[in-house]
């Protein structure tokens, strides 16, 4: 030993080094100069770095420091066992963490071969895999990506009997919809590097107890450790604005709020306001600066426009906060219909989570203050009030936008219009400029009609402008901008030919929605696709209108303001009647095709026939209809109040009753109560007293589903009154079955089985054999709580066939699910599995998440009755992704059968 040591001595830089101590030698190394010092040193600074690329640079270089595997020719099974290992994860957590900045950083050269050979040194750390994935679709190899996926599905089944893990599955869906570039990359920040340091103190600390007290402490070992799972979060930001130019101070501003409140999770949430003239650019900046630091927000960024200043009545602060908790996947029936409880809850399911919430358009205090998120998050709002109650009460950070000022003006003119356009005549450009106020959507649209005319000069615009500034009144709002403003949009309204001027009024003037489809613009315009998608190409170049996808077009509620205007002078009452009345025949129709694919066999009434320019759109399954109506939904939701304002008495009752399936399955039961008390009262004006009926039914249908029961009831008595009234049996038959479903959810068989009784007889002597099938179903649930289970076989059996042969799917996957329900009550598990299965082969085909949960978590029971865990886990899990999702009580009664399993 002391010769060895000598010539350690002997080495340049060692002498200092080795000291001697009593009973032997101790080396005291500077940190410099070891590496394990160093790479522990520079992975802190990293958890520490002020920006993402800092924190890369830094990891790069902690990562630089290693050499092969860890002490790989160090013969010691001692340290191999006790050391390597924590050192060997410290090491892929670091490439972990540096590939994720990469991509975020859009460092993606490289990447996939890197990955290739990480995830083929690693393959069951899934981390990598979902990286690789990333990288692959940033170089447009989604084909790849895909079959990345299968690689790795059949290795964890294969060797671990188990899917991937949630993120994974998600970046999947996300390729296969085609939202992969909006699939949020998780970046592990700082304050998860102190998670880690609890986490491995908690190690330490339960490998100091003694034995004895090991596995009482380990029982729950992760119990107060918080996990963030890999979710889907909502990306509701709209697309960010071209052309945007300035407000440099303001975004500054920003960003000095954002800094000096932090992004951690625990922080208080902040209210942002930015207020300002009509048409001053309140929405591109917010939506320029939501889009900028949403990273910081990996938990989602939610979008809702209050309608605080359109042609529309503002958006209601429930039905807005409805939009928002369904968006955190709250389901429809949880949704309180208490204001302040609603509230209440979106500030509980927001609250430790790092979300932006962006209010646009927002009218005054009181509607948004019940849509303030809870901490960790932050609250954009945008209003033309001053919202000095939010201010005062909550401290909220103001930003009162100005008209832009002169260089920035020129700057936006110029990357409309051209840079040498403006340049060479710049003091007729600044002429421009102050005849508009410097308001961002006046530039615009000026600029680009410079662009579309070079041979004019831009005196010559002056010219024209300030012609058309003298005879022009003042916009309605009084905003000091208002008339500069108001100037512009007519002298480019003016600047349009007959027919492209015709389909702005209508598409802005009578349509109620910002957002609309070609096929829509086609209908209320009465011209073909093609010809309307001309029009609007040039509406677009004009920025009168912004295209945000192929087929669709959203319109400024300036723009929309005006074109009301316009087409009170330009159309006649009649021809605005027609206008009206092609868009709402045109969405029957739609909405029609759409209820044919939930329920084949319902009753419709005939509709009226379509313009004959107008194309009928058609659904080639579910899916392709959930699609259309989730696209469409903001403009659904207020179509029959919409149609019953303009006195379309009948349109309004046949939108709201061919809603019905939609609004009750997939979207906002509140909604459809908003949308059926508008619709009930065109029915009462139309003396309609069957479709009364129809409606108030499946409005007690809405309530009853709610738990509101006393609404419920009142809703079907009111029904059963107007059935009676015109004597329609049909009507009268099914909502007695609804009430007695109602008692048969309260336990009370005594009052539903007169009722169903009733029902079912009515049904077989009309030869109803819808109203028969769903009355023998609620015969199955009465017989069934009355542990009669052979007899509820024997109904839901019947009503099984009955449905087949009516063909509507639904009502199928219920029927099976209950028979499902039944055979387990027996014991008939593997009979169980067997409807459970196809139960669920319906809902996968028919996108009905719910539905496929409930069938999985029943499958599940029924494997692990027979004994096979893996397949009841994989059958809960599914269950469990779907309830832990959508924020459902029932995924806690699914986690503790999950954690209940041996395996």
């Amino acid at each position: 030993m002391q010769t060895i040591v000598a010539r350690l001595r002997q080495v340049p830089g060692l002498s200092d080094v080795i000291c001697t101590r009593p009973g032997g030698y101790t080396a005291r190394a500077a940190d410099h100069q070891l590496d394990l010092l160093e790479f522990q040193q520079l992975m802190e600074a990293s958890a520490h770095a002020g920006d993402p690329e800092s924190e890369a640079d830094l990891l790069r270089r902690a990562l630089s420091l290693w050499r092969g595997s860890v002490c790989e020719d160090v013969d010691s099974e001692t340290l191999h066992h006790l050391e390597v290992p924590p050192l060997t994860e410290q090491r892929l957590q670091a490439v972990e963490r540096r590939m994720d900045l990469d991509l975020r950083l859009g460092r993606d050269g490289g990447l996939v071969a890197e990955l290739r050979a990480l995830t083929a040194e690693h393959p069951l750390r899934e981390r990598f895999w979902v990286q690789l994935m990333t990288a692959l679709c940033r170089g447009g190899r989604q084909a790849e990506a895909l079959d990345t996926y299968r690689t790795v599905f059949r290795l964890f089944q294969d060797d671990l009997g188990i899917a991937p893990g949630d993120e994974l599955k998600l970046l999947h869906q996300a390729i296969l919809t085609g939202h992969h570039e909006r699939f949020p990359l998780l970046v592990r920040r700082a304050a998860e590097h102190r998670s880690m340091s609890i986490f491995k103190g908690s190690i330490a600390a339960a490998h100091a107890d003694s034995t004895d007290t090991i596995g009482e402490a380990s029982a729950e070992p992760f119990a107060n450790v918080s996990v963030a799972t890999a979710v889907f979060p909502p990306q509701e930001i709209p697309p960010h604005i071209s052309h945007f130019v300035g407000r440099v101070s303001e975004v500054d501003l920003l960003n000095k709020v954002l800094d000096e409140r932090g992004t951690s999770a625990d922080s208080a949430p902040k209210v942002i306001v930015i207020v300002g003239n009509a048409g001053i650019g309140k929405t591109a900046l917010a939506t320029h600066w939501c889009t900028a630091v949403a990273p910081d927000f990996p938990d989602g960024q939610l979008h809702v426009n209050m309608r605080g200043f359109e042609t529309l009545p503002p958006l209601d602060p429930a039905s807005a906060l409805a939009m928002l908790l369904r968006s955190l996947g709250v389901p429809p029936q949880e949704i309180p219909p208490d204001l302040a409880a609603a509230s209440a809850l979106f500030r509980t399911r927001t609250a430790g989570r790092r979300m932006i919430v962006f209010l646009d358009n927002v009218s005054d205090t009181e509607q948004v203050r019940p849509l303030l998120p809870g901490r960790g998050c932050i609250a954009v709002i945008t209003s033309r009030n001053q919202l000095r109650g939010l201010v005062a009460r909550e401290a909220a950070v103001r930003i009162s936008l100005p008209p832009l000022d002169m260089p920035d003006s020129l700057r936006l003119l110029a990357s409309v219009a051209g840079e040498s356009r403006i340049s060479a005549e710049d003091t007729q450009a600044r002429r421009l400029a102050d005849l508009c106020d410097k308001s961002p959507l006046a530039l615009r649209i000026i600029g680009e009609r410079i662009a579309r005319q070079p041979d004019m000069s831009l005196a010559a615009f002056v010219d024209e402008l300030s012609r058309g500034h003298k005879r022009l009144d003042a916009f309605d709002s009084g905003d000091d901008a208002g008339t500069d403003l108001r100037t512009v949009l007519s002298w480019s309204y003016e600047s349009l030919d007959a027919q492209t001027a015709r389909v702005l009024r209508l598409v802005g003037g009578l349509y109620p929605g910002a957002d609309i489809g070609l096929a829509a613009a086609s209908a209320i315009s009465a011209l073909p696709a093609h010809q309307a998608r001309r029009h609007l190409d040039r509406l677009v170049a004009t920025h009168l209108v912004e295209q945000r996808d192929r087929d669709r077009y959203h319109l400024h509620d300036l723009v929309r303001a005006h074109a009301a205007e316009q087409t009170l002078h330009h159309d006649s009452s009649a021809d605005r009647v027609d206008a009206i009345s092609r868009l709402l025949v045109w969405f029957m129709h739609a909405l029609c095709a759409v209820d044919v694919i939930f329920a084949p066999d319902r009753h419709r009434d005939p509709l009226p026939e379509p313009a004959e320019a107008v194309a009928i759109v058609s659904f080639a399954d579910p899916r392709a209809a959930l699609q259309w109506c989730e696209l469409e939904y903001h403009t659904l939701a207020v179509l029959p109040a919409w149609a019953y304002a303009n006195e379309a008495f009948s349109a309004s009752c046949q939108i709201a009753y061919l809603l019905e399936n939609f609004l009750a399955h997939y979207k906002d039961l509140h909604v459809l109560i908003d949308s059926h008390q508008a619709a009930i009262k065109a029915a009462r004006e139309n003396g309609d007293s069957r479709m009364e009926g129809h409606l108030l039914n499946a409005m007690g249908n809405a309530n009853a589903e709610l738990h509101r029961r006393d609404e419920a009831t009142r809703c079907y008595d009111d029904a059963l009154s107007a059935f009676r009234s015109c004597d329609d049996l049909d009507g009268k038959t099914k909502t007695l079955g609804n009430m007695a479903m109602l008692a048969i959810d309260a336990g009370d068989y005594k009052t539903a089985w007169p009722q169903c009784i009733e029902a079912l007889d009515l049904a077989t002597r009309l030869g109803n054999a819808r109203g028969r099938a769903h009355n023998l179903d609620n015969l199955g649930e009465i017989h069934f709580g009355l542990g009669d289970f052979l007899e509820a076989i024997q109904c839901w059996r019947e009503a099984l066939e009955i449905n087949r042969r009516g063909g509507s799917l639904f009502l199928q996957a219920i029927n099976l699910t209950n028979l499902g329900r039944a055979s387990a009550a027996l014991e008939r598990h593997r009979q169980a599995i067997t409807n459970y299965q196809e139960a669920i082969s319906i809902t996968r085909s028919l996108g009905s998440d719910r539905c496929l949960a409930a069938a999985n978590l029943k499958l599940g029971d029924s494997y692990r009755a027979l004994g096979d865990e893996s397949a009841a886990q994989s059958a809960w899990t599914e269950a469990f992704d779907f309830y832990s999702n959508s924020g459902d009580p029932k995924s806690e009664e699914v986690r503790l059968r999950l954690t209940s399993l041996d395996i």
